[in-house]
């Protein structure tokens, strides 16, 4: 009897999706990556549930737009009452794993050493390594640790090295106004991303060959700060990027030349975790029967309109890579300008498994748009954080919340959203609030 379809989500942190090798404006190396892309569909106008870590993730892991799952921003832990399609998935008889940062619950700073909690058994895991993220890993484990990563740190008596490191870093922030982007400190194997791709090897390792498994490998970069280990960033050196897009700040493009080869290199290390797992698939005969899904729960503007890390709607913040290859993907090597939300990965990975989706969710199945080319999907696409409240269209995309009025941008015409149309085209704002209104009741 052929078992059900395994499914490996990489689901890297704060990664915009401009900074892929599919991509060739920009000279970043994701070879595993754009093999996934080669042999499956992209997804060219995917946004995040909202540009911030803890409801986007919240968000997916209940198939639920931010304002009704319970997480609005990252002050809070996802609700134990939760309905979450990993507990849909493992109740069906998949084993459901995760490694990294799962951000399922932000607020409370306890993973446990071995990354394992009985909460994450509620929530519907079968095994996790949960770690925090960068800046939550040293903040809480200064002294003792709260994850597993840190109390690893601790035992290869390397935590003081890194805790010191990231101080310094928020000192030359502190006192420059300028990103601190030199080389993690740390061996190469004690970094955090090589961490995690190693807990998520070894746990498809362990995973028995008779059942399905689906397993979240949520690395933590490339989120800031930008501290890639030496042996990644010196393959950078000499390598210059587009600079920053209407950047206006202390800066140099020194400066930006050195963040983005650290953002680069971090992006270059999870590729090669990526390309791992996919090489132990091909060891344990199971390429042929799994999803691979490639996704970010948000961007990064990286110095774009002189703003950093995320929580804006504009697009380097809001817009995400996705990428998915399997059994029943067509066209390979595809395509897609179909206006999806990353939230619609719940609804993708129960369609996948054979399950049914719960009724009333916002998530929807992107199996569709894998087996028909011309099939449509969302006429908006929305994402929340708090009081910042983004809805667009094919054209237009309307931001609430993040000035003293709304801002309207014609997406076709002006891709990097620098001209704020909201005065010229008060029709288009209209229509555009009353439909955010009728989506979301808020």
């Amino acid at each position: 009897m052929n078992k059900k379809p395994n499914i490996l989500f990489f689901f890297p942190d704060q990664l915009r999706p401009d900074w892929l090798g599919i991509n060739s404006e920009i000279p970043v190396r994701t070879p595993n990556i754009d093999k996934i892309a080669q042999q499956g569909i992209t997804f060219n106008r995917a946004k995040c549930a909202a540009p911030l870590c803890a409801p986007s993730r919240a968000s997916l892991a209940t198939g639920l737009r931010v304002h009704r799952c319970g997480v609005p921003d990252n002050g809070y832990d996802l609700p134990l009452d939760s309905l979450t399609y990993y507990q849909l998935m493992r109740n069906s008889g998949y084993r459901v794993g995760a490694t990294g940062k799962t951000d399922l619950h932000k607020k409370t700073k306890w993973y446990g050493l071995d990354g394992w909690t009985e909460n994450c058994g509620i929530l519907g895991f079968t095994e996790t390594v949960d770690q925090a993220g960068k800046w939550d890993a040293v903040n809480s484990g200064v002294e003792s640790p709260q994850d597993p990563y840190m109390a690893y740190l601790h035992r290869v008596g390397y935590a003081k090295v890194h805790v010191d490191d990231y101080q310094e870093r928020r000192r030359i922030i502190r006192e420059t106004g300028k990103k601190a982007s030199h080389a993690s400190p740390l061996p190469t194997e004690h970094y955090t991303d090589e961490y995690c791709g190693r807990m998520a090897l070894n746990m498809l390792k362990n995973f028995p060959s008779d059942s399905p498994w689906h397993l979240t490998v949520n690395f933590p970069s490339p989120h800031d700060p930008m501290d890639a280990p030496a042996s990644w960033l010196e393959r950078w050196n000499g390598v210059d990027f587009p600079l920053p897009h209407n950047y206006n700040g202390p800066m140099t493009p020194e400066d930006h030349q050195a963040v983005r080869r650290n953002y680069a290199a971090m992006i270059e290390c999870l590729d090669y975790w990526c390309g791992q797992l996919i090489t132990e698939l091909q060891r344990r005969d199971e390429l042929d029967n799994t999803f691979i899904v490639f996704s970010a729960d948000h961007g990064e503007m990286l110095g774009d309109f002189s703003r950093w890390a995320k929580s804006t709607m504009r697009w380097p913040s809001v817009d995400v890579p996705m990428i998915i290859s399997g059994p029943g993907v067509e066209n390979k090597g595809r395509k897609t300008d179909a206006m999806i939300e990353v939230t619609d990965l719940a609804a993708t990975f129960l369609e996948m498994a054979g399950l049914s989706i719960p009724e009333g969710w916002d998530s929807r199945s992107l199996m569709p748009i894998m087996k028909d080319e011309e099939k449509k999907h969302r006429e908006f696409q929305i994402s929340i954080l708090n009081q910042k409240k983004m809805i667009a269209d094919n054209q237009y995309k309307l931001i609430i919340g993040e000035s003293d009025s709304p801002m309207l941008f014609d997406t076709l015409a002006d891709p990097w959203e620098d001209n704020d149309i909201a005065d010229d085209k008060p029709e288009e704002v209209k229509r555009l609030k009353d439909q955010f209104m009728e989506e979301t009741n808020i």
